[in-house]
Protein backbone atom coordinates (compact mmCIF):
# COMPACT_ATOMS: atom_id res chain seq x y z
CA UNK A 1 0.00 0.00 0.00
CA UNK A 2 1.37 3.31 -0.98
CA UNK A 3 -0.49 6.66 -0.11
CA UNK A 4 0.74 9.91 -1.76
CA UNK A 5 -1.05 13.46 -1.20
CA UNK A 6 -1.22 14.50 -4.86
CA UNK A 7 1.69 17.72 -4.51
CA UNK A 8 2.77 16.56 -1.00
CA UNK A 9 5.88 14.39 -0.75
CA UNK A 10 4.85 12.47 1.74
CA UNK A 11 4.58 8.65 1.21
CA UNK A 12 3.12 6.25 3.32
CA UNK A 13 4.21 2.62 2.53
CA UNK A 14 3.87 -0.86 4.24
CA UNK A 15 7.07 -2.09 5.83
CA UNK A 16 9.36 -4.26 4.21
CA UNK A 17 12.56 -6.28 5.59
CA UNK A 18 14.67 -4.04 7.24
CA UNK A 19 12.52 -1.52 8.17
CA UNK A 20 12.74 -1.72 11.87
CA UNK A 21 16.05 -0.37 11.90
CA UNK A 22 15.52 2.94 10.64
CA UNK A 23 11.95 3.11 12.80
CA UNK A 24 14.68 2.26 16.23
CA UNK A 25 17.08 5.26 14.28
CA UNK A 26 13.52 7.47 14.66
CA UNK A 27 12.50 6.21 18.10
CA UNK A 28 16.13 7.44 19.61
CA UNK A 29 16.48 10.37 17.95
CA UNK A 30 12.38 11.23 19.51
CA UNK A 31 11.48 9.82 22.29
CA UNK A 32 13.83 10.74 24.87
CA UNK A 33 11.79 13.52 26.02
CA UNK A 34 8.55 11.84 26.29
CA UNK A 35 9.89 8.58 26.98
CA UNK A 36 9.05 6.79 30.69
CA UNK A 37 12.34 4.79 30.72
CA UNK A 38 14.43 8.10 29.71
CA UNK A 39 12.74 9.98 32.13
CA UNK A 40 13.46 6.93 35.18
CA UNK A 41 16.67 6.70 33.99
CA UNK A 42 17.50 10.65 33.89
CA UNK A 43 16.22 10.33 37.60
CA UNK A 44 17.62 7.51 38.96
CA UNK A 45 20.18 6.42 36.57
CA UNK A 46 20.68 3.76 33.71
CA UNK A 47 19.57 0.52 35.57
CA UNK A 48 21.33 -2.45 33.50
CA UNK A 49 20.53 -1.34 30.04
CA UNK A 50 19.33 2.18 28.53
CA UNK A 51 16.23 3.46 27.86
CA UNK A 52 17.40 3.68 23.88
CA UNK A 53 18.33 -0.42 24.29
CA UNK A 54 15.17 -1.11 25.58
CA UNK A 55 12.82 0.91 23.17
CA UNK A 56 14.73 -0.22 20.50
CA UNK A 57 13.79 -4.15 21.46
CA UNK A 58 10.07 -3.03 21.65
CA UNK A 59 10.23 -1.36 18.55
CA UNK A 60 12.16 -4.29 17.11
CA UNK A 61 9.47 -7.06 18.63
CA UNK A 62 6.29 -5.31 17.71
CA UNK A 63 7.77 -4.99 13.67
CA UNK A 64 8.39 -8.76 13.97
CA UNK A 65 5.53 -9.63 15.50
CA UNK A 66 2.66 -7.66 13.04
CA UNK A 67 5.31 -6.26 10.00
CA UNK A 68 1.98 -5.94 7.98
CA UNK A 69 0.58 -3.70 10.46
CA UNK A 70 3.42 -1.81 10.08
CA UNK A 71 3.82 1.01 7.61
CA UNK A 72 6.59 3.85 6.92
CA UNK A 73 6.01 7.69 5.95
CA UNK A 74 8.93 8.91 3.14
CA UNK A 75 9.42 11.91 2.16
CA UNK A 76 11.98 12.03 -1.09
CA UNK A 77 12.41 8.13 -0.82
CA UNK A 78 13.82 8.66 2.98
CA UNK A 79 11.78 6.73 5.70
CA UNK A 80 10.79 9.65 8.41
CA UNK A 81 7.78 8.05 10.11
CA UNK A 82 6.51 4.73 11.36
CA UNK A 83 3.28 3.88 13.01
CA UNK A 84 3.08 0.15 14.44
CA UNK A 85 -0.38 -1.50 14.42
CA UNK A 86 -1.52 -4.56 16.75
CA UNK A 87 -5.33 -5.89 16.79
CA UNK A 88 -6.79 -7.32 20.23
CA UNK A 89 -8.86 -10.21 18.48
CA UNK A 90 -10.89 -11.03 21.92
CA UNK A 91 -12.02 -6.95 22.45
CA UNK A 92 -12.03 -6.53 18.79
CA UNK A 93 -9.52 -3.14 19.41
CA UNK A 94 -7.11 -2.12 17.60
CA UNK A 95 -4.19 -0.91 19.08
CA UNK A 96 -1.44 1.63 18.31
CA UNK A 97 1.87 0.98 20.37
CA UNK A 98 4.47 3.02 18.52
CA UNK A 99 4.40 6.26 16.55
CA UNK A 100 7.15 8.53 15.56
CA UNK A 101 8.14 11.05 13.55
CA UNK A 102 11.64 12.36 12.51
CA UNK A 103 12.63 15.75 14.05
CA UNK A 104 12.83 17.24 10.26
CA UNK A 105 9.94 15.85 8.90
CA UNK A 106 7.39 16.84 12.07
CA UNK A 107 4.65 19.95 11.51
CA UNK A 108 4.03 18.50 7.64
CA UNK A 109 1.08 15.97 8.64
CA UNK A 110 3.21 12.81 8.66
CA UNK A 111 1.80 11.94 12.14
CA UNK A 112 -1.60 12.19 10.34
CA UNK A 113 -1.05 10.77 7.35
CA UNK A 114 0.37 7.30 9.64
CA UNK A 115 -3.02 7.32 11.94
CA UNK A 116 -4.94 7.28 8.65
CA UNK A 117 -3.12 4.28 7.33
CA UNK A 118 -3.93 2.47 10.63
CA UNK A 119 -7.20 3.17 10.71
CA UNK A 120 -7.54 2.18 7.23
CA UNK A 121 -5.73 -0.96 8.57
CA UNK A 122 -7.88 -1.73 11.57
CA UNK A 123 -10.71 -1.28 9.16
CA UNK A 124 -9.22 -4.13 6.67
CA UNK A 125 -8.82 -6.29 9.72
CA UNK A 126 -13.06 -6.11 10.45
CA UNK A 127 -12.69 -3.38 13.56
CA UNK A 128 -15.63 -1.05 13.25
CA UNK A 129 -15.72 2.09 15.52
CA UNK A 130 -17.99 1.95 18.29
Amino acid sequence: MVRQDGGNEVAIRASRPGDAERAVAITTEVFGPVSLDAMIEQMLGRAGVSWQEIKAEMVRKEFAANPEGCFLAEIGGEVVGYIITAVHGTAKRGLIPNLAVARAAQGKGVGRKLLLAALDYFRRQGLRQG
